[in-house]
């Protein structure tokens, strides 16, 4: 559907708001206005998730990663250092807005396949093919977690280890683009953190199955 989306787009930016999701008001015009002032591919700000079942708010994981980036990515083009630094960041595109020619030049879609969380391979393409990305200092989204139906609450095992089929679609994007050299250790460290997750995941089913 995003990709079919994307298609079918006529703007000069796309967006991208999961069903249970929200933002501020003016969370999409901040995001244009960064966009058209430093002629960013991408555009970003923070978020804050919503715990259904606590039915509280926090900061995303990566919000100590932004400090760096408040330094940087308002004044100048992307260094690669800065590349590195967002390549870590969470995936999600919905805190984001993207230059659609940006995304049809490049011929950016995301994966379409037996498996789940494909925002991690359009996060990759999206990150390193962009020649500028600008972040603003601001909440403008609100992510809920705790969903019944969410991705993440799977219902197998087999389900969460499909996730590094993304693995393979990382790295062959990168050898095609001749930058495999360049990412290869931020692609270690991703399959490192996935396993991290997903052997937790894995272990809550399995007691739940016992």
């Amino acid at each position: 559907p995003a990709n079919y989306g994307i298609d079918k787009a006529k703007g000069e930016y796309i967006g991208f708001l999961d069903g249970d999701d929200w933002c501020e008001p003016d969370a999409f015009g901040k995001l244009i206005r960064a966009a058209d002032t430093y002629e960013a591919d991408v555009s970003f700000c923070n978020f804050m998730g919503y715990y259904e079942e606590t039915e509280d708010f926090r900061y995303p994981p990566d919000k100590n990663r932004l400090r760096d980036l408040q330094r940087t990515a308002h004044h100048k083009p992307d260094t690669q250092a800065l590349k590195h630094n967002l390549i870590g960041m969470l995936p999600v595109p919905w805190r984001k807005i993207y230059r659609r020619d940006f995304l049809n030049e490049n011929n950016i879609r995301f994966p379409v396949g037996d498996y789940f969380f494909e925002d991690n391979p359009f996060h990759w393409f999206t990150t390193i093919l962009a020649k500028k990305t600008v972040f603003i200092d601001t909440v403008g989204f609100y992510h809920t977690y705790g969903r019944q139906g969410q991705s993440m609450s799977g219902d197998s095992g087999e389900k969460f280890l499909k996730f590094f089929m993304h693995g393979d679609t990382i790295k062959d994007f990168l050898k095609n683009n001749g930058l495999y050299k360049e990412y290869k250790y931020d692609l270690v460290n991703w399959y490192l953190n996935q396993s991290s997750w997903i052997i937790k995941r894995l272990d809550n089913h399995n007691k739940e199955i016992l």
